[in-house]
């Protein structure tokens, strides 16, 4: 057994048609629904449609349904029977009553919106993640972190070095800076905190993951890799 299809109502075991000013707008129905409010049956009996006339930033929210403002995500500049419409891909809307697609605003960097999102709000980059780009249109947008850096929040521009003496030599997409390492005494944080490289003359590093400081006023080293 299935169910009769929209536009279709079961009757003595059978599907049979909407006729007249009915309608059925979901599968399985056991009889139409009639049209109200002056409208009729659109061509295949699924739902209504009317010569209502709705203001710009309204629409009807179904076809003949009464005007409606347009929500979050969509807009419409016409004055007539229509429905809003979404927002381009890249943009989002977070006002009802939109009039203009120019109400549609970008993506802010660290944000992405895809196509029929009808959104309020752009989708945001996850953890670990960063997207430096205004109007950003795909998930895949959102780049990986690279080696030595990470990102523990969510819609970021850019992602953040390993601290002061750490490093993160291998792993993209981090989403913690805990899988950033110490480097040993006497060194310190190199080539974007991707490798560790020894404290310089002038420099020391008294303890792992501390990075190199440069001598204090009045002292002097000549030495490389200085610990204490």
């Amino acid at each position: 057994c299935v169910d009769c299809s929209p536009g279709k109502y079961e009757s003595s075991g059978v599907c049979a048609p909407c006729t007249g000013a009915t309608y059925t707008s979901s599968s399985g129905e056991t009889s139409c629904a009639s049209c109200t409010g002056g409208s009729w049956a659109n061509t295949d009996n699924t739902g209504c449609t009317s010569d209502t006339t709705c203001a710009a930033g309204s629409g009807q929210a179904a076809a003949g349904g009464t005007c409606e403002l347009c929500p979050v995500g969509r807009y419409n500049s016409a004055e007539d029977d229509s429905q809003c419409t979404i927002c381009p891909t890249g943009k989002f809307n977070p006002n009802t009553g939109a009039t203009t697609v120019t109400d549609c605003e970008n993506c802010p960097v660290g944000r992405y919106s895809v196509e029929y999102a009808a959104l309020g709000e752009c989708t945001a980059c996850t953890p670990g993640k960063h997207n430096a780009n205004i109007g950003a249109t795909l998930e895949s947008d959102c780049l990986d972190c690279s080696i030595g850096k990470y990102m523990e929040t969510e819609a970021a521009e850019t992602c953040i070095f390993c601290p002061t003496g750490k490093i993160n030599p291998s792993t993209t997409g981090s989403t913690s800076v805990s899988v950033c390492t110490d480097c040993e005494p006497g060194e310190g944080e190199a080539n974007g905190s991707t490798e560790c490289a020894t404290c310089g003359s002038g420099e020391y590093a008294p303890d792992a993951g501390t990075g190199c400081s440069i001598c204090p006023a009045g002292t002097f080293n000549d030495d490389d890799g200085t610990t204490p």
